[in-house]
Formats: structure tokens, C-alpha cells, sequence
């Protein structure tokens, strides 16, 4: 036992209970922001109704964030993507007598030097929801141009074709769960994916879709728009029949 005495009834400062703790809850939510202030969701400040004095803790009691993420999203310039033919189906080469097949080819070879431009959605993407966007959106902005080719009037032996066509669908694209990896496929025409594009620089292109300005700083070769996000490089990437993807999948085999 201690031999100091430390039982004081009379302490030095004396309790007058006039203290108090008082919670109180303040909800934030991303989306009651200034939009116009504070653009991205991620970012912001807000201003509380009043002052809070002698503030003692502050804690974060819930939370809640969003599932879906976008990964992908024009502000970031990874949502667009080029491709083109170079070598299309010819129902003539095959004894083949269809008057749609016929103007559809017709229409693709009017245009065989151009790109086809495209663009996802913005959102996040699972490996097989990003192959079925790639196959809806290439079909897509193949059908767009043949539905107005079939449509000019300064092809009128091709306008017959407008009342016959109803889409392009020959892309299928899909994802390999075993490689992990994405198989670009089209089951008549031979196409470029053209990932070596200068659309994605032109100025025209970036003003308008008003991307952060370290991407305007022309050329600006860090990220080329989607195939940068797939995997791939700066050089197209040219399809092969299926013949010969075989042969040079049996000949990767061989020497890996």
C-alpha cells in the first residue's frame, strides 16, 4: 500500500457539469453538387449550413461508392477507336447472284480508302460486355454509312437496296477467358484495325469533344484513343483468313 495519502475531496478544479457532448450527422452526396463548378464527381467541396464550434472528432460513420466506374470516358480520349476494309466479299467471285449482297458490297468498296470512326459507351466494362459493345458498335457505324450510301441519289442503281437492308452484322467480336484476350472477327470482309489513325490528333476532333487540355498539345502520342486500353500498340493490326490464323497459331505453338 502507498504510503501518500490520494484521496482528495477537494479537487483543484472544481466539476461544474457544464460539459456536454452533442452528435451531429452530416449527409454528402456527389450528386447535389455544382455540376457546372465541379465537373467530375470525384472532386468537389461543399459548404455546410453553419458554423461548428469546438469540434472534438470527426468521423466517417458510412460510406456508399458507386459500382460502376468509368474507365472509359471522352474526357480521358479512350472511348474512340478506327478501323477499315481492305479486301471485301464479291458475290460475283462466288457464282453468287444477290442483288443485296451485291449493293452492299458496291457500298463498302466506294469506301474502301476511308476510316469507319466509332465510340463506346463511357462506363466500366467486363472483358465480354466490352467484345459485345466492340461487335454492336463496329456493325453499327458500318450500317449507318450503307443506309445512307443506299439512300444518295448519285448511286440510283443501288437505291433499290435501301428497302432490303435492314443492318451490317457481320462483325463478331469475343473475348478468349483462356489468353485473356479480345478476337476482333468478320465473316466476309477482311478489315485494318487502324490503330496507327491520326484522327485521334486532329485538332478539329479534340476541340470538339473538349478533351483536358494536355491532349491538345498536338502530337500527343501517350494515349491513342481505344486500342492504347486493349493492348495495343501504335501499328494496325490486319486480319487474317481463317486459314491462315490457324496456321500461324500452330506455327506460334511450335516455336514458343
Amino acid at each position: 500500500m502507498s504510503k501518500y495519502d490520494l484521496n482528495n475531496n477537494h479537487p483543484i478544479i472544481p466539476n461544474s457539469n457544464q460539459y456536454f457532448i452533442e452528435k451531429k450527422y452530416i449527409s454528402i452526396h456527389s450528386e447535389d453538387r455544382d455540376v457546372l463548378k465541379y465537373r467530375n464527381s470525384s472532386s468537389f467541396e461543399i459548404e455546410l449550413p453553419q458554423d461548428y464550434l469546438n469540434v472534438q472528432t470527426v468521423r466517417l460513420y458510412s460510406w456508399t461508392f458507386p459500382a460502376n466506374y468509368s474507365v472509359f470516358s471522352t474526357n480521358t480520349n479512350n472511348v474512340f477507336m478506327t478501323f477499315k476494309f481492305n479486301e471485301l466479299y464479291n458475290p460475283g467471285n462466288h457464282s453468287l447472284s444477290d442483288p443485296l449482297t451485291e449493293a452492299i458490297f458496291a457500298g463498302l468498296y466506294y469506301n474502301i480508302d476511308n476510316e469507319y470512326f466509332f465510340a463506346i459507351e463511357p462506363g466500366f466494362y467486363s472483358p465480354t460486355q466490352m467484345a459485345t459493345e466492340l461487335t454492336n458498335k463496329m456493325n453499327e457505324v458500318v450500317t449507318v454509312y450503307l443506309n445512307g450510301f443506299f439512300a444518295n441519289p448519285e448511286y440510283p442503281q443501288y437505291n433499290y437496296a435501301a428497302a432490303l437492308f435492314t443492318e451490317y452484322n457481320r462483325f463478331t467480336n469475343v473475348y478468349n477467358e483462356v489468353g485473356q484476350k479480345l478476337w476482333f472477327g468478320n465473316n466476309a470482309d477482311q478489315f485494318v484495325l487502324t490503330n496507327s489513325s491520326n484522327a485521334f490528333f486532329k485538332k478539329e476532333f479534340l476541340e470538339q469533344k473538349c478533351l483536358p487540355g494536355r491532349n491538345k498539345e498536338l502530337p500527343n502520342f501517350t494515349d491513342f484513343g481505344l486500342p492504347a486500353f486493349l493492348g495495343f500498340t501504335r501499328c494496325d493490326s490486319v486480319s487474317l483468313s481463317a486459314a491462315d490464323f490457324i496456321l500461324n497459331s500452330e506455327n506460334n505453338d511450335t516455336t514458343s
